[in-house]
């Protein structure tokens, strides 16, 4: 019986990961911030949009304090596009997933919470205030094994 749940659960994950990669197809070329909005202001709750917003400007350099200093600029991706599209398609599988739950603005923030946290070096660094919050989540497990197969993959 447990096995059964088990697969169960395994196969609605699936299904959330094949509607995250259908929105957002590996490419060539990465996301934009106004690619990426679009997809996943379509599950969030309205309460945790500005916050997506103003973490993803940041991720994009597109403060307005960063386009005067590179001192406060993210830094260019160190990872290929492959898996950094995986990233999103794993936060925006999570959003899916969350939609209809309860407590789906508690996943929704601690879903970016945990991709953040992927760069809390950085964060510290660029958005004191974030990090506070970011360093309490450990990064996104799923991003991390995905980026070492990607890795091996290279």
């Amino acid at each position: 019986m447990m096995k059964i749940k088990i697969a169960e659960k395994e196969k609605e994950i699936s299904s959330f990961r094949k509607q995250a990669n259908i929105a957002l197809p590996l490419q060539d070329e990465a996301y934009t911030y106004e690619g990426l909005m679009k997809e996943f202001k379509l599950y969030l709750k309205p309460s945790n949009i500005a916050f997506y917003e103003s973490s993803l400007k940041l991720i994009f350099n597109l403060r307005p304090e960063q386009k005067d200093s590179e001192d406060l600029r993210f830094p260019k991706p160190i990872h290929p596009v492959k898996t950094i599209i995986s990233g999103w398609q794993c936060l925006l599988s999570k959003l899916i997933e969350a939609e209809n739950q309860q407590d789906a603005e508690e996943i929704n923030k601690n879903a970016l919470l945990d991709v953040l946290a992927l760069h809390k070096k950085t964060l510290e660094k660029l958005d004191p205030t974030l990090f506070k919050i970011v360093n309490e989540h450990a990064p996104c497990q799923n991003c991390v094994a995905s980026s070492k197969v990607r890795a091996l993959d290279q």
